[in-house]
């Protein structure tokens, strides 16, 4: 954590994408590589956007059952390249998994979580 928190304050977002891969593959190293942690289309999909150079780091939220897969896009890439590089694979014949996939774009807030605190 404090070495994610270190990233955000220096603006090394692909310092962070390192912190979140290392959390992701701690995660499935606790779980057990074949305990379903990760879904075989979220393990292709992560390598497929990672080997294009798409993003820098990905991790799946979540309590199963569904889940949030959360990526940093490179330097340089949008929502729309990282889409464009999977819809190209999907026309080559590789679906993915991606019927269940919808896109959705956040952003990091500049100002952070602000939290007042009212007297009762």
């Amino acid at each position: 954590a404090s070495d994610a928190i270190s990233c955000v304050k220096a603006g090394d977002l692909d310092g962070l994408g390192q912190v979140v891969n290392q959390y992701w593959q701690l995660k499935i190293a606790m779980a057990g590589v074949d305990s379903g942690v990760e879904p075989d289309f979220v393990h292709s999909l992560l390598n497929l956007l990672s080997s294009n150079g798409a993003i820098t780091g990905g991790t799946l939220c979540g309590a199963g059952g569904g889940g949030f897969l959360a990526m940093l896009a490179s330097k340089g890439k949008t929502s729309r390249d990282i889409e464009a590089i999977v819809e190209n694979c999907a026309r080559d014949g590789d679906k993915l998994g991606l019927d269940s996939f919808s896109w959705h774009c956040c952003t990091v807030s500049e100002e952070g979580l602000v939290i007042d605190v009212v007297a009762p």
